[in-house]
């Protein structure tokens, strides 16, 4: 680098450029043939492009400085290198606040060109008087003058956003070169140059001997450099960058010439490079925005954001000549501004119509241009636009929807509502700009036989089509995209097709919201994917659900800034691909919800698990367990995430790798604080919700295809959802007559449509008589949790009335946090009512009906069990010795609704109404005198029942199959069944263990009792099983005429095995006899006659026969 030749940047001087040794790109060849050619030019160029440097160089010739120019081309030419007396007028200098003013500072000026010659200054205060007398005397004193005028349009470029004061000074600079005619027999030669080209009717009226070169084939390449100027004059430049950057010169030539070429002032000559970007870049060896960067009129801009011209207009514009080459002060147009300016060039030309083609001439200008665009309709900073795109950028490539439709949701967030016309068309253009800088191909407003598309973005992966709606709604223009088709022209390309509608509030100036479709072939049709996933988000009420949900939307979020849930919260989150809406389902916390959460929890969604190191009740391991338990028993293999919320106070910690080994669905687990969104915090949190999106993009993926009918029924019951709460199975039925759908495909259809959450089905209500399938989950939760959370039921511990209820929501609607009014007329309220019931959340109080009809109820009330006094009442003392006692030992966790439910089971029983939150005391009506105490231990995690009186043996397999049931609804909850040893069935030894009870698997009991044994031997000593099991019968009648029930079930040990001694033994002798026979009948044993061969096969044959009959005839009985 250090032999490398100087660059002149900002140089503007030609013979400091030549005296200091810098690169000059010879252009003295057209300078020659300029200077020898006519007397009066006129030349546009845009800025920082050379200008001033060529009037420079143009003065330096007139004044006769051919030391200058050794060794440039116009040396050796016939150039008579004469001295001519030159006046060079730099516009840029004249620096004014009104017209006036501008008249005096150009005075200014003149009279300091005056002195240079050796004048006195003139008193004159207009400027015209001033230059027609000094060119006047200096013709006088020294010959024919030369007048060289940069930037020419300055002061009128100045006020082009004040039309009046840029007309005024129009008309003074009109004034002022219409000397240069008067005085043409005086003048050897006269150049102006500028970034304008006013219309000659304009500003040169009065001298129409000017020669336009702007366009001029022979001087197309007097400014900028050509690729053999580059590639020559900045050869040692070009290897050493090449070098550098472990390129060959040809391919870095390439990127320059992307970068910076594409300039073209004739269509029939070659492009030029921006000298200023050129130099820029040899510099700082960095491809970057140089010649943007040094500034953009604001002006252009605005006048672009008020016009009528779409920006995508803007690339591969065909016009007229007429239509980009001059404008007028009065009556600017975008167009010819950005022509003449540089963001357009000319890039094609027809010469049968004789029309041209404007487009960017380059990446730099392109991009720059579109990012300034972009911040100025979006009012974000540019390198905030940058990054933006940038990331945009990388999530396609990642194929990352999620994050790349946060981040374009967060740029059109910031628009700002401050052009209330042709506002579609703006936020198109605004589409346009993001999706064409990201590098998608893009069309807008594109025309089909049906109607106009808004936007259609074109890529390998599949065709997205937007529609734009203002103070609608998303859905309203994905209706106008079904309703014209506009997917038709497009139904052959082979790929997927996306559909997307979004709204624009204006009220709110925001994008209120917006949905996607997508179409798709599938095994040779049409069909559609349902693009909704579930996100559960489950933990105590104390963990944070609601902020984590509140973070991830981007809000900041304080310590303790969050109300309580109750009941399902129910928000969406765009998953990023725009076929893909997440819904969250937040789940109240608190321990009297759970009893409902079993009732929403599906297999196809993926749940979130917030722990909080802070709570009360348990740590988080224990937390963990309880609620994994809940996923596991109802969500299957969903994918877990866990996330240890509020780690800024206290570091939340759990055995992962324990977890794991019982939990394998477990993703990951994440330290956060969704209110310290900083340092490690910040970072940590990212990396959960990049791990969240994966597994709902995952899960998007496996989502069902449904046929256009089936598609068109979801929507129909979404539409239905915001009217009513829930769907009679009629309107139902008629909704898939309407669409074509089979009757024996429905309850399939519904069973999936469960699964997806798009409606709620609970078997028992519908078998209960209630043929209704529930839309929406939040009018149900918010109703039940209404009364369950209500002052009344609390002060009332657990006594629920039902003029309370009607109370309670007498105003009969809730607004939810969506904004949604949830309507509870009278005549729904029994539906919550009869749900409560079903869940199990309470039941019909002693002395009361137990059916639930509105009317004259006003003595009807029910008790919820989570409700009730914590403090257990005097209930009887069990005799150990006299009762059965039986644990149900829950492995990780004793889930606080079984106890719960089961009191709702068997409230007719409750004696006296002792039923407390972790016990109840029941009294069998059937069998007089038979009681049952059942107590719930949290901590140890045991639900124990005990049962004393005549008829134990017919009261306690009721409760066994009832406790049984319920657990059903868990089937993966691993739960061991132990039975107490009486001390009455022990035989004999044993030892004593203080602290604990003799207790023994209740499994291992059954098979070692269907294997016919008498005795059970443990740690604890020997035991009569007769006596532990006591006399059970085979058939008993279940309490309250239930069917008939086996007795108690029977492990697979049992139904694998013989029923007593003397059949295995049958078996075995007969199988012995038979082989002994079959050997003898073939004399392996020479010594055995054959007739007695033939007795052991026969008397096999009959032993085994009976064993046979008698097993068979035993499994009959």
């Amino acid at each position: 680098m250090k032999n490398l030749k100087k660059l002149s940047i900002g140089i503007q001087d030609f013979e400091e450029l030549r005296q200091g040794g810098y690169i000059y790109v010879d252009k003295t060849e057209p300078i020659h043939r300029l200077i020898t050619s006519g007397v009066a030019w006129f030349l546009s160029r845009p800025r920082r492009f050379g200008k001033s440097l060529l009037v420079s160089t143009l003065e330096a010739i007139f004044q006769g400085r051919r030391d200058l120019f050794q060794g440039l081309w116009i040396e050796d030419s016939d150039y008579d290198w004469l001295v001519y007396p030159v006046i060079h007028i730099d516009m840029s200098r004249v620096t004014f606040q009104t017209p006036k003013q501008f008249q005096s500072e150009l005075v200014r000026q003149l009279n300091e060109s005056a002195m240079d010659h050796g004048l006195e200054p003139v008193a004159f205060d207009q400027a015209a008087l001033v230059l027609d007398h000094l060119i006047g005397r200096l013709a006088r004193k020294k010959g024919k003058v030369v007048v060289l005028v940069d930037e020419y349009d300055k002061p009128i470029l100045k006020y082009l956003t004040d039309i009046p004061k840029a007309l005024e000074t129009r008309d003074r600079l009109r004034d002022f070169y219409t000397i240069l005619k008067a005085q043409n027999k005086n003048l050897r030669f006269v150049f102006l140059t500028g970034v304008s080209r006013f219309s000659k009717i304009s500003v040169f009226s009065e001298i129409n001997h000017l020669n336009d070169i702007t366009y001029d084939k022979k001087y197309a390449t007097i400014l900028g450099y050509t690729q053999t100027e580059l590639e020559s004059d900045f050869s040692a430049h070009i290897h050493s960058i090449a070098s550098q950057e472990s390129l060959s010169p040809s391919e870095l030539l390439d990127r320059i010439q992307s970068w910076y070429n594409g300039y073209r002032f004739h269509p029939s000559v070659q492009a030029v490079y921006n000298p200023f970007s050129c130099l820029l870049y040899f510099d700082k060896r960095e491809f970057k925005s140089w010649w943007f960067d040094t500034g953009t009129p604001t002006f252009l801009i605005d006048l672009l954001r008020a016009s009528s011209l779409s920006v995508a207009e803007l690339e591969r514009k065909v016009v007229s000549e007429s239509d980009f080459s001059n404008f007028e002060v009065d009556r600017l147009k975008p167009l010819p501004l950005l022509h003449q300016t540089g963001y357009l060039t000319i890039t094609d030309y027809n010469p049968q119509s004789r029309l041209y083609t404007l487009d960017y001439p380059n990446r730099e200008v392109r991009e720059a241009f579109l990012i300034h665009l972009i911040e100025t309709f979006s009012g974000r900073k540019s390198e905030n636009v940058a990054n933006d795109l940038w990331y945009l950028q990388i999530a396609l490539a990642a194929q990352d929807p999620d994050t790349f439709f946060t981040i374009l949701t967060s740029i059109l967030a910031s628009i700002p509502y401050d052009i209330q016309i042709r506002l579609e068309r703006y936020y198109q253009s605004l589409f346009y700009l993001i999706f064409q800088l990201i590098g998608m191909h893009v069309h807008t407003e594109v025309r089909t036989a049906t109607g106009r598309i808004d936007a259609t973005v074109e890529l390998n992966s599949g065709i997205w089509i937007f529609e734009f709606k203002l103070d609608d709604s998303a859905e309203a223009a994905l209706a106008q995209i079904r309703e014209k088709d506009y997917a038709a022209p497009y139904s052959a390309s082979g790929r997927p097709i996306y559909l997307v509608g979004v709204n624009f509030d204006s009220e709110k100036r925001n994008v209120s919201d917006w949905k996607i479709e997508t179409i798709e072939l599938h095994n040779g049709k049409l069909q559609k994917k349902i693009r909704r996933v579930r996100a559960i988000f489950i933990g105590n009420g104390d963990a944070g659900k609601t902020s984590l949900i509140r973070a991830l939307n981007g809000e900041t979020v304080m310590e303790g800034g969050t109300d309580m849930t109750c009941g399902i919260e129910i928000s969406e989150w765009q998953v990023g691909d725009t076929e893909l809406t997440a819904h969250f389902w937040d789940f109240g916390g608190q321990v009297i919800a759970h009893a409902t959460h079993q009732f929403f929890l599906r297999a196809r969604c993926v749940y979130v698990l917030v722990l909080n190191a802070r709570s009360a009740d348990s740590n988080p391991n224990q937390q963990a367990e309880y609620w994994l338990e809940f996923v596991r028993a109802f969500g299957s293999n969903a994918s877990v995430l866990l996330v240890g919320n509020k780690c800024d106070l206290i570091p939340v910690q759990v055995d992962l790798n324990r977890l794991r080994k019982r939990h394998p669905n477990i993703q990951g687990f994440y330290g956060i604080s969704a209110t310290q969104y900083q340092g490690n915090f910040a970072r940590e949190f990212d990396i959960f919700r990049d791990a969240f999106t994966t597994q709902l993009a995952r899960a998007g993926e496996v989502q069902p295809w449904f046929f256009q009918n089936e598609f068109s029924v979801i929507e129909k019951l979404r539409e239905e959802s915001r009217q009513n709460p829930f769907l009679e199975k009629p309107i139902f039925d008629g909704l898939c007559d309407k669409y074509g759908i089979d009757r024996e495909k429905r309850q399939d259809f519904l069973i999936l449509l469960d699964q997806l959450g798009e409606v709620i089905h609970f078997p028992a209500l519908y078998k209960a008589g209630f043929r209704a399938f529930l839309l929406n989950p939040r009018w149900l939760t918010h109703g039940i949790y209404q009364l369950l959370y209500s002052d009344v039921l609390q002060d009332a511990e657990g006594i629920l009335r039902w003029n309370d209820v009607r109370a309670i929501l007498k105003d009969r609607s809730i607004v939810d946090e969506q904004g949604n009014r949830l309507i509870y007329p009278e005549e729904k309220l029994d539906f919550l009512l009869r749900a409560m019931v079903e869940f199990r959340l309470c039941y019909p109080a002693p002395h009361a009906s137990g059916n639930i009809i509105p009317g004259n109820t006003t003595n009807k009330k029910w008790i919820v069990p989570n409700l009730l006094p914590s403090d257990q009442p005097q209930v009887i003392d069990f005799d150990r010795q006299g009762a059965l006692r039986f644990d149900f030992q829950f492995e990780t966790f004793l889930p606080r609704h079984v106890l719960g439910m089961f009191m709702v089971e068997h409230y007719r029983d409750i004696r006296n109404n002792q039923a407390w939150q972790h016990g109840v005391c029941l009294e069998s009506r059937q069998w007089g005198k038979t009681q049952a105490l059942v107590r719930a231990d949290y901590q140890s995690r045991v639900l124990a029942l005990a049962i004393t009186g005549p008829h134990v043996n017919q009261y306690f397999p009721v409760l066994y199959k009832s406790i049984l049931e319920i657990l059903e609804r868990m089937p993966k909850l691993s739960v061991t069944k132990r039975l107490h040893l009486d001390e009455k069935a022990r035989i004999r030894g044993g030892r004593e263990y203080p602290g604990e009870e003799p207790t023994e698997d209740f499994e291992n009991l059954l098979a070692v009792k269907a294997m016919g044994a008498r005795e059970f031997s443990c740690k604890f000593g020997t035991y009569d099983l007769q006596a532990l099991f006591r006399p059970i019968p085979k058939e008993m009648e279940q309490a309250e005429g239930a069917p008939i029930m086996e007795s108690f079930p029977e492990p697979a040990l049992r139904q694998k095995t013989t029923g007593s001694l003397w059949e295995i033994l049958s078996g075995l002798g007969g199988l012995v006899a038979i082989i002994s026979g079959v050997v003898a009948w073939f004399k392996k044993f020479p010594q055995l006659p054959d007739s007695l061969g033939m007795a052991l096969i026969a008397i096999g044959g009959v032993m085994s026969l009976g064993a046979l009959i008698v097993w068979l005839w035993r499994r009959g009985k």
